[in-house]
């Protein structure tokens, strides 16, 4: 049931992306769709096992939208990732997917 799951990116800058105060400032964003109705949680991790990001995924949503950041509320850096994807009495799924931060900061 969960082999439906797909991930999707929007890392441009776009108007007609969704308001939230977790993507004031930057605008991209990840979409995991083709989740079950049911409740559960999907967790981020860098591949060195560091947690990133917890979501709640409520009953009844069939997609979630993570504003790659932390969950200190700071953008992520360019790696490759991994999403743990646990729903209430079923299998859970681990995906990977690299980022890329096309987002020059200063590191100072």
């Amino acid at each position: 049931m969960l082999d439906s799951i797909k991930i999707s990116a929007n890392p441009y800058y776009a108007p007609q992306t969704p308001q939230s105060s977790d993507n004031a400032i930057y605008k991209g964003y990840l979409e995991i769709s083709g989740l079950p109705k049911e409740k559960g949680e999907i967790t981020i991790y860098a591949v060195n096992g560091e947690k990133i990001r917890t979501l709640i995924k409520k009953e009844g949503e069939y997609s979630q939208l993570w504003f790659l950041r932390n969950e200190k509320s700071e953008l992520i850096e360019s790696g490759v990732y991994l999403i743990h994807i646990e729903i209430k009495d079923m299998e859970e799924r681990i995906m990977k997917f690299l980022y890329m931060d096309s987002v020059k900061r200063n590191p100072f």
